[in-house]
């Protein structure tokens, strides 16, 4: 038993380093496989952003309250580290071929960051709930 909570702490480490790791190998293609209509590329990419970055900050939310960091604090520094990497990870688009660095796509990756938050603190709050119901609170 203890050894298997020791194994999911470091997988829970782990975890937002393969995703940015992911998003950093994604950000370097000079172009997508699909053949999308500009439009439709837009929107892809638009969602895209948001997609990645709500589950890089829950992760590294998640990291951070397996690393016992009181949850308001976890939160906040999920937040900053997310936008930090998505204005690094533009910022290294701009070097890639085919490419290029936007505010909107950073902005996007904030929505992302934002909407990560809410759903974590909703996820707190609801097994919270959960466990105040079952202690007759």
């Amino acid at each position: 038993m203890g050894k298997k909570i020791i194994q999911n702490k470091y997988v829970n480490y782990a975890l937002p380093i393969i995703w940015m790791i992911f998003i950093f190998i994604l950000s370097s293609r000079s172009s997508f496989p699909a053949h999308l209509t500009k439009n439709q590329y837009q929107y892809a990419s638009s969602l895209a952003h948001i997609f990645l970055y709500i589950i890089l900050t829950f992760l590294i939310a998640n990291a951070l309250t397996t690393a016992k960091v009181k949850f308001k604090h976890a939160l906040l520094n999920a937040f900053i580290i997310a936008i930090i990497y998505g204005a690094l990870d533009e910022w290294h688009q701009a070097f890639v071929p085919g490419r290029e660095a936007r505010l909107s796509d950073w902005l996007l990756d904030i929505v992302g960051s934002l909407v990560a938050g809410n759903l974590f603190w909703l996820k707190i709050n609801i097994k919270e709930n959960k466990e105040e119901k079952l202690l007759g609170k």
